[in-house]
């Protein structure tokens, strides 16, 4: 089977694999299994299993524990109030224990209101740290994958939970189960014995300001190869957000057909579902960029947005413009990002 990882940043993760044996990666550790094993102490005092009910003191009570892990603002009465007490809990229930194959699940799980997969994966290792991973967009960067891994990852999550067609899965289960391969295969060649371990080791790595690039600041002499630099290192870029390119059909986020116009990229915030329009200059954007990007985001709005679906926008230059930050200063749904080039040099 190929694998998605390189040597070099294989080699990178072994050295951070050091910050595990410090006290308070133990102390992390201790603290998140025992948070772990009270969790699955409710479900069996209520008999969740089985069909027994979860009141929304216990559930309550889980938000709390589930905090040892990572903090998630949507864990909290909204979900349970959104979705009504009984339905959260009977879809939770499936999640946890059903016959369905996990795709099924996952997906089931993720109709409800205010479930990303964030908190959709928040859940599961809080359930079993052996066996799901906690996805974090905070984690993300430190892989450093490009687009060849991420693709080969995808093919390698539709093999492996044999989905065929692709679309019969949404976008946010296909992205759930892509980055399911992603953390077991680096859990494995770390031979890390829980997900707990990984999600300690970058926070800690974090912390030690591991792999902290230097930054040079650099142009482009045409949009191209901006845009190829971009959606090669689409994962290591900080968007702000947790960012996919967004795919219908046979159509990719990149260069996306809007009618007449083309769209730099098309993409999708995984936490909230918004839809995200991205227009590069490289160099000093002016006003008129805004206007485009404002048209952009209609034409998104109207064809390809659904129900209550929100379409905010970006612009990326390397200099500002005077005007139009003014101008953006009247939208909320618009911002403006400028963009330096992470280049470092190795010794042969």
């Amino acid at each position: 089977m190929k694998k998605i990882f390189k040597i070099e940043q294989i080699q990178k993760f072994k050295e951070w694999k050091r910050f595990l044996k410090t006290k308070k990666a133990l102390r992390w550790d201790k603290e998140e299994k025992e948070a772990e094993v009270k969790i699955n102490n409710i479900l069996k005092t209520k008999n969740f299993q089985n069909g027994g009910p979860l009141s929304e003191s216990d559930l309550d009570e889980i938000f709390r524990l589930m905090k040892a892990f990572s903090t998630n603002p949507i864990l909290g009465k909204n979900l349970y109030e959104l979705n009504t007490l009984k339905k959260f809990s009977d879809k939770l229930r499936d999640l946890y224990y059903g016959n369905r194959e996990l795709p099924d699940r996952v997906q089931d799980f993720l109709s409800l209101k205010n479930v990303k997969v964030f908190t959709l994966s928040h859940f599961l290792y809080a359930f079993d740290s052996k066996q799901y991973p906690l996805l974090s967009r905070f984690s993300r960067p430190y892989f450093g994958l490009n687009k060849d891994q991420e693709d080969l990852a995808l093919d390698l999550a539709l093999d492996r939970f044999k989905i065929k067609p692709i679309f019969k899965y949404t976008y946010h289960t296909r992205k759930y189960l892509k980055d399911v391969i992603i953390y077991e295969e680096l859990k494995e060649l770390l031979n890390l014995d829980n997900y707990r371990q990984l999600n300690d080791l970058f926070w800690l790595a974090y912390e030690k300001k591991e792999e902290i690039p230097k930054i040079l600041k650099m142009g482009f002499e045409i949009e191209k190869h901006l845009e190829d630099f971009i959606e090669h290192n689409w994962s290591n870029i900080d968007w702000g957000s947790n960012l996919e390119l967004y795919t219908i059909g046979d159509q990719t986020g990149r260069q996306f057909k809007a009618g007449k116009w083309k769209i730099d990229f098309l993409a999708i915030d995984v936490d909230t579902n918004d839809l995200v329009v991205i227009e590069l200059k490289r160099d000093k954007p002016s006003s008129k960029v805004l206007e485009q990007v404002l048209k952009y985001i209609a034409w998104v709005k109207k064809y390809i947005a659904t129900g209550s679906q929100k379409v905010r926008g970006i612009i990326i230059a390397n200099r500002g413009d005077r005007d139009l930050k003014l101008a953006l200063t009247t939208l909320d749904h618009v911002e403006i990002r400028l963009f330096e080039i992470n280049f470092s040099l190795q010794p042969y």
